[in-house]
């Protein structure tokens, strides 16, 4: 589980993500990026201001649970299950845990992220990019309105994290997803990100395209980062 230092504190005044849209959040380490995520998932509980999905609000004193809020996380911990087949972490994620009996939907993901010819193999014989299309797939079983990715692909080579992307960016065209994206600095992020934020200490400093960001930064560290990737 994900836990900040017992000081940090995150303060963000307004922050709107229109539907289908996607948005990368960039930062450096330590900045709040993954508790933002996890506040809007609903794994970390608000200890003031709010949430809401179309217009719903979802924490507070009555929150809506995790897996009721039509969103789903992955992060960097594939946290795959060693005695289920590939088909089986689908059939039982789609379910939420009533079956393990795949369906054609279930079949049909695993074709869209090509792991289809590993429907019957467990995780122990797939390898790192196989087990990162489970993951991914695995997250996308239950058809959720929002995905949240917490630098899913930061730990894979740059062709395998490029390939994996584009998988993504055709389901979430095909799909209608919202997409919010923590991203590591140096990934490519700007490709299909309508919107990167910038969060530093626990705060939003910046929100707005690449080369706005770039244009006028808001501190040293976007600056930086614009002559990094120029």
């Amino acid at each position: 589980m994900h836990r900040q230092s017992p000081h940090f504190s995150l303060q963000v005044d307004s922050l709107q993500i229109e539907k289908g849209s996607r948005v990368s959040i960039i930062g450096p380490s330590g900045s709040g990026k993954t508790t933002l995520i996890r506040l809007l998932a609903g794994l970390e509980a608000m200890k003031e201001g709010e949430v809401a999905l179309n217009g719903t609000i979802v924490s507070g004193k009555s929150p809506v649970p995790p897996h009721k809020r039509d969103i789903s996380l992955l992060s960097q911990d594939f946290g795959l299950w060693s005695h289920l087949t590939v088909l089986q972490h689908i059939a039982f994620a789609r379910s939420h845990g009533k079956s393990l009996q795949g369906i054609a939907s279930d079949r049909e993901l695993l074709t869209m992220v090509r792991i289809d010819h590993k429907a019957d193999s467990f995780p122990a014989h797939l390898s790192g990019g196989e087990r990162q299309r489970l993951a991914l797939a695995r997250t996308l079983a239950k058809r959720p309105k929002i995905l949240l990715l917490d630098e899913p692909f930061s730990n894979l080579d740059p062709v395998l994290a490029d390939s994996l992307l584009k998988i993504l960016d055709g389901i979430h065209d095909a799909w209608d997803l919202t997409r919010v994206q923590v991203n590591h600095p140096h990934f490519g992020f700007r490709s299909k990100s309508e919107r990167i934020i910038v969060m530093r200490d626990g705060r939003i400093v910046q929100d707005g395209k690449w080369d706005e960001l770039v244009s006028e930064p808001a501190d040293e560290w976007v600056k930086r980062l614009g002559e990094i990737i120029a």
